[in-house]
């Protein structure tokens, strides 16, 4: 149980890395 958290965990992390890369990139764009 404990091994299937830790895998997860960086899954959640590169898709939080993603929404915030993905909301920084709309911003720029809203500016120009």
């Amino acid at each position: 149980m404990l091994d299937l958290l830790l895998a997860e965990m960086p899954l959640k992390r590169a898709a939080a890395l993603a929404a915030e890369q993905k909301a920084m990139v709309l911003t720029v764009l809203d500016m120009s």
